[in-house]
């Protein structure tokens, strides 16, 4: 019985870590701030959140650039008697 829990045990860790493999390659990159890389084994769920990720990425560059010229603009209106 010992050895079945054993047995059922290691092969549910091998089995999580190859189903969660993607997901975790998927997080490094995010650590890392490239999201560039296509890989063809990930799974539909996993590509889908890679794009959603690369376009809130996108969003929130097209954001800053947005605040950053505001607040030159402010800065010069302040400035302008």
């Amino acid at each position: 019985m010992l050895l079945v829990a054993g047995l059922c045990g290691l092969l549910g860790y091998l089995l999580s870590g190859a189903l969660l493999r993607p997901l975790s390659r998927l997080e490094k990159e995010l650590e890392r701030g490239r999201l560039t890389d296509i890989h063809d084994d990930d799974p539909a769920e996993i590509r889908a959140l890679r794009e959603a990720f690369s376009q809130l990425i996108g969003r929130l560059g097209t954001e800053q650039t947005r605040r950053n010229a505001f607040m030159a603009t402010l800065v010069h209106d302040l400035k302008t008697p």
